[in-house]
């Protein structure tokens, strides 16, 4: 017979292998406007009560939200809350950009050029999933050389949440800002990686 510490710790692990699965889902755009509990609870074979906590953290965390006596639905933002998400992350990805040229290295050198090279191919290919999914790395790539886990922790969600508003921006127009940026960054041009920066972001296209 399990004590109740194990129980209690199996639960938790059960509940965050949903959560997992549910935002990868939400991710992926195969759950979309509201949230069937039976439906995951049954396609991940688990019961209905780990799926409530996931639902409950991933509404803490602004991927959905709750209508009293009707359930979970992806989150939908209006334009002006998409803008102020993208002050947020303009601030600190321009702070995780300075920090970069602070103290490139070739390892970052090589990083970013990866980054680049695995953008083009996804762009040439027309792989618009791969491209958004590298996007979203990159992006999150910048934010953690902040080296400051209170910036990483608040922000890391924020650059996912315009994919779940299915806010982009055109392919043509990110792969010349992201040629531009890298280059900015081996050449330590701040300047111009901050203007890049910020048209990036500005560029992005909600779809509401």
């Amino acid at each position: 017979m399990k004590s109740l510490i194990t129980f209690e710790l199996d639960k938790a692990s059960i509940a965050e292998k949903a959560y997992k699965l549910i935002k990868n889902l939400i991710l992926t755009k195969e759950i979309t406007g509201k949230i069937n509990q039976e439906e995951i609870a049954k396609k991940l074979d688990i019961s209905r009560t780990p799926i409530i906590l996931s639902l409950n953290k991933l509404e803490t965390e602004g991927f959905l939200e709750s209508k009293p006596y009707k359930g979970f639905y992806i989150k939908k933002y209006s334009k002006k809350e998409l803008d102020d998400i993208n002050i947020v992350r303009l601030l600190f990805e321009t702070y995780g950009l300075k920090k970069i040229i602070e103290n490139l290295s070739e390892k970052e050198i090589t990083i970013i050029n990866n980054f680049l090279n695995k953008f083009k191919k996804y762009y040439d290919n027309q792989d618009i999933g791969k491209y958004r999914d590298l996007d979203i790395k990159f992006h999150s790539f910048i934010i953690k050389q902040t080296k400051n886990q209170y910036i990483i922790k608040q922000i890391s969600d924020s650059i996912l949440i315009p994919d779940i508003s299915s806010a982009f921006i055109p392919i043509d127009i990110s792969i010349k800002h992201h040629e531009v940026l890298v280059e900015s960054i081996i050449l330590k041009n701040f300047k111009k990686a901050k203007e890049t920066i910020e048209d990036h972001i500005s560029a992005l296209i909600p779809n509401i």
